[in-house]
């Protein structure tokens, strides 16, 4: 049940990425549902199930959606029972015949009843990745104004 849980909110996330609508998402979340984000310049905490989707609208916005085209990819999927899932999530972003800009990121769910109460994205400044993509946002970025912020 527990990768039930979380293949559903994987879905409904990347549905309302492609789509904007929000609203099979925020049932997958806990009305007091938090959100870390830990290393980067991002780094955030944001609390309860509104903001948490509303900080998802907003990086999204200000990221994502200013590329052509993204491509988010979860792998080493770990059940953690009875109540956490974890994974490394890797990400492409291209944006007109710029090189890709990938980076992968530890990423950790926790359910309460079905419903994820804690999500977390750990991002390690030390590895090579973390370092090309700092150095792909200075060199390639600026021009697009990015802001991934969720606060």
């Amino acid at each position: 049940m527990l990768y039930e849980s979380w293949k559903a909110w994987i879905d409904a996330f990347e549905a309302a990425v492609q789509t904007g609508d929000w609203s099979d998402a925020v049932k997958h979340l806990s009305e007091d549902c938090m959100y870390v984000v830990a290393g980067g310049p991002y780094a955030c905490e944001v609390k309860g199930r509104t903001a948490v989707i509303d900080g998802f609208k907003s990086s999204f916005a200000g990221f994502d959606q200013k590329f052509d085209r993204r491509e988010w990819r979860a792998g080493k999927v770990r059940l953690h029972e009875p109540n956490a899932v974890s994974a490394v999530v890797m990400s492409t972003y291209e944006k007109d015949g710029r090189p890709p800009l990938r980076f992968g990121v530890d990423c950790h769910w926790f359910f309460r009843d079905d419903h994820i109460f804690l999500m977390t994205d750990l991002y390690d400044l030390g590895l090579a990745d973390a370092a090309d993509t700092l150095d792909w946002l200075e060199s390639y970025g600026a021009d697009l104004n990015l802001d991934a912020s969720y606060t």
